[in-house]
Parts: structure tokens; C-alpha cells; sequence
């Protein structure tokens, strides 16, 4: 069975301070494996993430806000690769992780039992949602009453 990527191996996505690149997209499920954001300053925007750092400007204070309030948890889009019919495929940590087989679901309508829920890899669409949302979120004009203090 051959499988088809549901979508092209780079996306690309530039709102005004910053740019979003999909590459690489898993072999299984399709959603994308690497996520990089461009911005001015990724030294200074990182240690304000996840060091509370005091934001200097406004669009990294907006960024921890909305980071703060609505987190975007990647962690199962980190690539590992998994051999499928003996070739090594790049797939999301979900996929490598969580895979079911079709035994296991064959068997479970057969005994009733339950098959326990997986966590699944944030799709394209999902994350490109979260980076408008942001961006609309840090246009509104009462931005600034929402920003937290980091003193």
C-alpha cells in the first residue's frame, strides 16, 4: 500500500512580525513533524516563554499573554522515524507511539472491550488556527489590559 502525503513538504504562512513554516509532514497521518516560527528575536522570545523573562516590546508580551492563556503543546510533533515494509518513514511522535493496528480494533468490536484514546499530533490547520487566532488577539485595541505582569 502506498501512501499518499495529504499535504506539500513545505508550508509556509507570513503575518506581520512574525513567519510560520510547516515542513515535513509525518508518513502516517499527514500532520506536519517540524514547526518553525520566524521571528526578530527567537533568543529573547524563548527566554520570555519559558524563563519569565520580561517582555521588551509588544508583540513578545503579546505572545507570552496568548501563550499563557491558550498553550500549544508540540510535543507530538517531533519527528522519529519507523520502518514501514522495511524503508525507514519519518512520522510524529503520536503515530510512533499510539498507532493502532487493525487487529486490535478487530478484535475489540469483537469483545466489547474498550480501545483507550489517542493522544494525537496538532494538524496543520489546528496550528495555523492558533497563530491567527494569536494575531487577532494582539491587533484587538484593548490588547494591552490582557498583558501579564511580570514583575
Amino acid at each position: 500500500m502506498k501512501h499518499v502525503l495529504p499535504m506539500p513538504l513545505t508550508l509556509q504562512h507570513s503575518f506581520e512580525n512574525f513567519h510560520l513554516d510547516f515542513s515535513k509532514p509525518c508518513f502516517a497521518c499527514g500532520n506536519p513533524t517540524v514547526v518553525i516560527l520566524r521571528v526578530k528575536d527567537p533568543l529573547h522570545v524563548f527566554m520570555c516563554l519559558y524563563f519569565n523573562m520580561r517582555p521588551e516590546d509588544r508583540f513578545t508580551q503579546a505572545l507570552v499573554t496568548w501563550y499563557f492563556f491558550r498553550p500549544l503543546d508540540l510535543a507530538h510533533n517531533i519527528p522519529i522515524y519507523r520502518c514501514f515494509d522495511g524503508t525507514a518513514r519519518r512520522v510524529c511522535t503520536s503515530c510512533y507511539f499510539y498507532r493502532y493496528k487493525h487487529a486490535n480494533i478487530y478484535k475489540a468490536e469483537i469483545t466489547g472491550r474498550t480501545i483507550p484514546p489517542v493522544i494525537k499530533s496538532l494538524s496543520h490547520k489546528e496550528i495555523h488556527e492558533w497563530f491567527t487566532r494569536f494575531r487577532d488577539f494582539w491587533q484587538r485595541g484593548d490588547c494591552d489590559s490582557f498583558f501579564i505582569d511580570f514583575r
